[in-house]
């Protein structure tokens, strides 16, 4: 019983020390005896979770090159990885026959023009003597009609020559838009096969 008694006397001074230390502590961690506490509002926040996944990058758009003519290719400017600006030339290709026909039809312009030209000196010429009675009405009416035949001649050949200068010009495949070539189906040597309604793919830009 004496024993317990005074291990009693023993932690009761401890006590009062350890108490009177902390407190000491505590009133003096800051200047107006207060204790510092750090607050922060309660908000409404994301919980972002990082996942590690394996993948491919697809572009947001790509533009396949094709050609709506049939002909050899005869140079590509670009490879895979290149970077292209709009307007720039990619690929041409043999222009031999589109270069024939529209040379072919640039002529037959030519010859309908000066076709129009007599046919319009003798129209005029033919009223002249209308007006002074010295033919028949008959045969102004010929010759205004083989005038309206050149008009209409020369209207056609100028349409055709439009045509053919499409066709020529199709022989150059160009850039449409900035962007990278990150394909090529084709190479020099081989032939572009065109089509209205399912032309062949030569190059993907992204």
């Amino acid at each position: 019983m004496l024993k317990k008694l005074k291990q009693k006397k023993i932690w009761i001074p401890l006590l009062v020390i350890i108490l009177g230390g902390t407190g000491y502590w505590i009133l003096n961690s800051s200047e107006d005896g207060e204790i510092s506490v750090q607050a922060e509002e309660v908000i409404r926040r994301d919980i972002i979770h990082k996942v590690n996944a394996n993948g491919k990058i697809q572009p947001e758009e790509e533009v396949q090159i094709s050609s709506t003519i049939t002909a050899w290719i005869t140079s590509i400017t670009v490879a895979e990885g290149d970077t292209v600006q709009p307007g720039q030339l990619l690929i041409s290709m043999d222009e031999k026959q589109y270069r024939a026909a529209y040379n072919q039809t640039l002529s037959g312009v030519k010859s309908a023009e000066a076709n129009l030209k007599q046919v319009k000196a003798q129209k005029e010429r033919t009223e002249s003597l209308f007006e002074k009675d010295l033919i028949s009405k008959q045969e102004l009416e010929k010759i205004e009609a083989t005038f309206e035949l050149a008009s209409s001649q020369l209207d056609q050949a100028r349409s055709s020559l439009l045509s053919r200068e499409d066709e020529l010009s199709k022989t150059k495949l160009l850039a449409p838009a900035f962007g990278i070539v990150t394909s090529l189906t084709k190479e020099v040597g081989e032939m572009a096969v065109g089509g209205m309604f399912n032309p062949g793919v030569v190059m993907t830009i992204a």
